[in-house]
């Protein structure tokens, strides 16, 4: 019956925020007969491991409920259920972005600061690559290119070899992946992928720190 099924539900919940994933599992089974319920349970899953602070597990079950929902009919009442858990869990995340937000700024305006200034201007140079990370982070793909300027500038004061040139390059592709000029991006790319290659010639390979870029690249560009 529906309500049998909604007690089976609710102990997969439990049970899968317990991680005993063999008994979540069986009640799932006993519990979720349609599409809508098994959104119910996604939905209800998200929420209640974000309500124990276990956002990444959380993650995967509301993309699922997401995805769900989607391909339910608009008058089905799950889909008003989910609205209120997404309604829900947005609340909650967004004063905690706020204090991130908040935090990244001042910590690396903190690291500026210090290492910003250091004598070794290998040292200020990767404080600047992490500063302007920090600003893509913020939403200021226009900051980041202005440190990509500073980078160069240090850059050409000391005959930088292909590492550095490569970190450089790396965040200008990544500014202008998130401003929308991929084509701008492109010719960052393939800038960087000349500089690997020239330091993997000279024993400093960069191939995990490339794969990095072109997923983040891939992320910007995808619908």
């Amino acid at each position: 019956s529906p309500v049998a099924r909604s007690l089976h539900r609710a102990l997969a919940v439990l049970f899968t925020c317990s991680d005993r994933a063999s008994d979540a599992a069986r009640e799932m089974r006993a519990g979720i007969t349609t599409p809508s319920e098994e959104c119910r349970f996604a939905g209800a899953t998200a929420q209640t491991l974000l309500a124990r602070n276990r956002g990444p597990e959380a993650l995967i079950h509301l993309a699922r409920a997401a995805r769900l929902c989607r391909e339910l009919p608009p008058s089905d009442e799950v889909v008003a259920t989910t609205a209120g858990i997404a309604a829900n869990l947005m609340r909650v995340a967004e004063p905690q972005c706020l204090l991130a937000h908040e935090l990244l700024l001042a910590a690396t305006e903190a690291s500026m600061a210090s290492s910003g200034r250091s004598d070794d201007w290998k040292t200020r140079h990767k404080t600047c690559f992490h500063h302007g990370k920090a600003c893509l982070l913020a939403g200021n793909p226009t900051r980041a290119l202005a440190v990509v300027q500073q980078m160069l500038e240090t850059e050409d004061a000391h005959d930088a070899g292909p590492v550095e040139r490569f970190y450089s390059a790396n965040l200008a592709c990544r500014a202008q992946a998130m401003r929308g000029q991929f084509k701008v991006a492109a010719g960052a790319m393939s800038a960087c992928r000349d500089f690997a290659k020239e330091a993997e010639q000279s024993g400093e390979p960069l191939g995990p720190a490339l794969e990095d870029l072109v997923a983040y690249v891939a992320t910007m560009q995808a619908p």
